[in-house]
């Protein structure tokens, strides 16, 4: 589970950003807390994301993104560390490093994990865990200096993470922080290629009933899906040419006729809706990730959903139906989502405005406020102003 993740340095983010899943001390609804040892209060289930375009929301995303691509990537000494995108708002001489940080809950035990680099070089990495809440250092890596613990030292490079060295070599503990940020779910720009959904579910069929189900409780007249693969060929100018797999989707819709009897009629899924496609797109590793209790990123939530879809899916994360504890965090312009009376608790809203004047994106809380009460009309709020991440537009004739 995450506790949080910190990044700085980074696209729009000058001085650390905190996401926190901690919960506030609130009487709100119990059903979004995740019992979590080391925590006051527990965890949330999910955290919705709102503001402006242009605020930063999506490079939240794209940091949790550039943390697992940094990690899992081992490099030569001098192969460029990538992504490295430095706030550049501020001119600077020498190029200061991007650091993530993130914390991590693993079968009860705190993981925290951190990394700062720059486009040639690691310049801090460390890993602590806290067995029975206190701190143990599993190793620590600064500029210029090895660790004489850190084993086969000579075979790692300035550009490679210590985290997967030692993963590789089968190091337990940072296996286990090493595979728990590989395996957080990151969706960018809200659209999951159709062909990868059709692969997951075709090679993981257990998740057919699971699917066929949500698909039904988002009333979008589904009863089945059928997954078929097709090996295509094509020359490519070698003398073995290039295989790959096609995967088509065939979708049944069950309706029933006003005489009362039951028909059916099979459709490619190429043939349904956008929002369809998109529903069934999205389902997947959200089923995936329910079911397997992991974290999960989805950037423009919402954007082809009617809002009931919206509310279903956060639904999933804050009722009884999430039993494994997984996390869900989003960003969304889906503004009925701000409801903190049936929908959210307080404690789960959150803004990312952007300083026209400096250039930086910050993230904050609703519950930053002061005189927030459940009975606050947020939406109303937010859309006079009172907390900012609202575009600045000007009545100005264009034409």
């Amino acid at each position: 589970m995450l506790l949080d993740f910190t990044v700085s340095n980074f696209g729009p983010f000058d001085e650390p950003v905190i996401l926190s899943m901690e919960a506030s001390a609130f009487s709100d609804n119990p059903d979004p807390l995740i019992p979590a040892s080391g925590t006051k209060n527990g965890l949330l289930a999910s955290v919705s994301i709102f503001g402006p375009n242009a605020s930063g929301k999506s490079y939240l995303f794209k940091a949790v993104n550039a943390l697992k691509s940094v990690v899992k990537s081992r490099r030569t000494q001098n192969q460029p560390i990538i992504p490295y995108i430095p706030f550049k708002v501020v001119p600077i001489k020498n190029p200061r490093p991007t650091v993530f940080r993130i914390r991590l809950l693993i079968d009860h035990i705190r993981y925290e994990y951190s990394i700062s680099y720059t486009d040639r070089t690691i310049t801090d990495e460390s890993l602590i865990y806290y067995p029975n809440n206190y701190p143990v250092e599993v190793f620590r890596r600064s500029l210029g200096i090895r660790n004489p613990k850190l084993m086969e030292q000579d075979r790692l490079t300035d550009t490679t993470a210590y985290l997967l060295f030692a993963a590789e070599y089968n190091d337990e503990i940072c296996n286990r922080v090493f595979s728990e940020i590989q395996n957080i779910i990151v969706v960018e720009d809200s659209s999951i290629p159709l062909s990868r959904s059709l692969r997951s579910l075709y090679t993981r069929p257990e998740l057919k009933p699971l699917i066929i189900d949500a698909m039904d409780a988002a009333d979008l007249g589904i009863s089945d899906i059928e997954v078929m693969k097709k090996a295509f060929s094509y020359d490519d100018g070698s003398e073995e040419g290039i295989t790959r797999d096609l995967f088509r989707a065939y979708v049944t819709h069950t309706f029933e006729e006003k005489t009362g009897s039951v028909n059916t009629f099979i459709l490619p899924m190429e043939s349904e809706s956008n929002g369809t496609r998109e529903m069934f797109t999205i389902i997947i590793p959200i089923v995936s990730c329910l079911e397997s209790g992991g974290v999960m990123f989805i950037d423009e939530f919402g954007s082809k959903l009617h809002h009931e879809l919206t509310r279903w899916i956060l639904n999933l994360f804050n009722s009884d139906m999430n039993r494994n504890h997984a996390q869900l965090i989003i960003n969304t312009h889906d503004l009925g989502l701000m409801d903190i009376k049936d929908i959210q608790r307080r404690d789960q809203i959150m803004f990312m405005r952007k300083s026209r004047e400096h250039g930086f994106s910050e993230l904050y809380r609703l519950v930053d406020f002061k005189g927030i009460t459940k009975k606050t009309n947020v939406l109303k709020d937010y859309l006079e102003g009172r907390y900012s991440a609202i575009p600045n537009t000007v009545r100005r004739d264009i034409l």
